[in-house]
């Protein structure tokens, strides 16, 4: 067990709940690596072996453990395999298992969660912004965050952001904080996550009709955060004449575009969202939705391919 004392915690109490009290919970670089379940002397080794395998499915552990203080039981969730071993893995290790040997992968899972105030994510959301940002590092471009209503979509986003920007990690591989724009469909969804990114209010704008025409129809470039709704950044009207504001920005402006509810139409060939990612083509496409794949989203899924959570 002495391996493990680096990276063995308690679950949070918000987390050890009747449907899931987990013994001890492995992390190391921000990443959850593994759990056990500890059974008493004299229980065969397997005893809690059910158990680790229903919360490391909850909560997206590869790697779990049962064991009885005299024998160890791993079992490999991505592989549907386990074994006895001797000891545990070294945390170090273990990590490489689950991430892989990979600097820039680690670098960016070792960068900490912002924890402000009342900000304080919980483990589902870290779990989230965790699994983003590994699928970032390994340079996926589509990438599709599935949680339900009331988890807090927003501030996972607003996570990932500050962990970007904190990196200085841009998609073309320069360090440089990077440009993103968050797209919504509804003024109500954009200025609720405006306001969840109020803490760097300075870094934002939201790119409207209003904004443009203060800078005499030119849209504005110098933020690091953009906000917008599809028809305005698409749509506006002048004689007649359609005035397509993201195509002042140059294709390779964006380093990431997050669509809130993008099952709404944002995959859609025929969408107008489809135009502006279309557009951005080389920047990372990152869904946010609350609608599980069916009949009529399936082309969402399509896109994105399959949610990180």
């Amino acid at each position: 067990m002495s391996t493990l004392l680096p990276m063995v915690k308690r679950l949070p109490e918000e987390v050890r709940v009747k449907q899931c009290s987990i013994d001890y919970l492995l992390q190391y670089n921000n990443t959850n690596v593994g759990l056990i379940e500890a059974k008493r002397e004299g229980l065969p080794i397997t005893e809690g072996l059910q158990q680790a395998q229903d919360y490391g499915s909850k909560l997206g552990v590869r790697f779990v453990y049962s064991a009885n203080g005299h024998g160890i039981f791993e079992y490999d969730m991505e592989s549907d395999t386990g074994k006895e071993i001797d000891s545990y893995p070294t945390p170090e290790e273990l990590y490489q298992r689950v991430q892989g040997n990979s600097p820039q992968k680690e670098k960016m899972l070792k960068e900490p969660l912002i924890q402000e105030g009342s900000m304080i994510p919980r483990y589902y959301q870290k779990l989230a912004v965790q699994r983003a940002i590994g699928a970032i590092a390994d340079g996926s471009k589509r990438v599709l965050l599935t949680l339900a209503t009331g988890t807090g979509k927003t501030f996972i986003a607003y996570q990932i952001v500050r962990k970007l920007l904190n990196l200085k990690w841009r998609v073309d591989g320069k360090e440089q904080q990077p440009k993103v724009l968050f797209l919504a469909d509804r003024n109500i969804l954009v200025d609720q996550a405006i306001n969840t990114f109020n803490n760097i209010e300075r870094q934002i704008v939201k790119v409207d009709g209003k904004e443009i025409r203060k800078r005499n129809g030119v849209v504005p470039s110098a933020a690091n955060v953009y906000f917008a709704i599809y028809q305005a950044i698409t749509g506006g009207a002048n004689n007649d004449e359609i005035l397509e504001y993201y195509k002042q920005y140059p294709k390779d402006f964006f380093d990431i575009i997050i669509i809130d509810e993008c099952h709404r139409g944002s995959a859609n060939d025929e969408g107008s969202w489809r135009r502006v990612l279309d557009h951005f083509e080389d920047a990372v496409h990152l869904g946010l939705t609350a609608t599980p794949k069916r009949e009529d989203n399936v082309d969402t899924y399509n896109y994105f391919g399959k949610p990180c959570v």
